[in-house]
C-alpha cells in the first residue's frame, strides 16, 4: 500500500505486458491515488482489455464527472457511449432501466475481479449484495460456488451448484 513502489510495479507490468497484475496493481494504486486522472484512466483500461465493461464504464464515468475538462474527456466519453450500446446490446435485458442494467454488470464484473485476484472475501460480499437483487442470477451464482469451492467449504459451493442446476 505504498503508491511510489505500486506506481513502479504497474509500470513493470505494462512494460512486460503482465496485464493482469498490471490491473490487481493499478486497482490498488487507484484506491490510495484517488486524485490522478491518469490512474483513473489506466484503471478503466485495465477493465477494458480484461472484458469487464460494467467496471470500464463505471470507472470512465467517474473520471469524466471528477475531470471533465481533461484533454482526454472528448475520447473517454465516446468510448463510454460505445461501451454502453454494447453492453446494453450484449445483456439484451430490454425491461431493464439502462442505469440499472449497466450496475448489475459492472456489479458482476466486480465478482469476477475478485475471484480472479484471489479476493474471495470481497467477491463473496459483492457475490451476495448482488443476488439480493437478482436471486437467480446464474453467472454470480457460478461465481459464488467457486469462491466456497477455493476456499474449501465444498458443500456451500455445492449447494449452489445444485441449486444453478435446477435454476
Amino acid at each position: 500500500n505504498q503508491p511510489d513502489i505500486l506506481r513502479l510495479l504497474v509500470n513493470a507490468c505494462y512494460d512486460t505486458k503482465d496485464m493482469r497484475t498490471y490491473e490487481w496493481a493499478i486497482y490498488r494504486l487507484n484506491r490510495l491515488e484517488r486524485s490522478d486522472p491518469d490512474i483513473a484512466v489506466g484503471l478503466a483500461g485495465a477493465y477494458m482489455t480484461h472484458v469487464r465493461p460494467g467496471l470500464a464504464i463505471r470507472a470512465f464515468e467517474h473520471f469524466l464527472k471528477r475531470w471533465p475538462d481533461h484533454p482526454r474527456s472528448a475520447e473517454v466519453r465516446q468510448t463510454v457511449a460505445e461501451l454502453r450500446m454494447v453492453l446494453l446490446k450484449e445483456m439484451g435485458e430490454p425491461d431493464q432501466p439502462e442505469e440499472e442494467a449497466i450496475e448489475m454488470a459492472a456489479q458482476h464484473d466486480e465478482v469476477r475481479f475478485f475471484l480472479e485476484h484471489g479476493q474471495f472475501q470481497q467477491g463473496k460480499q459483492v457475490a451476495e449484495k448482488l443476488l439480493k437483487r437478482y436471486p437467480n442470477f446464474v453467472p454470480v451464482l457460478n461465481n459464488l460456488a467457486q469462491f466456497y469451492a477455493l476456499e474449501g467449504t465444498w458443500r456451500q459451493g455445492v449447494d449452489i451448484s445444485r441449486r444453478v442446476l435446477e435454476i
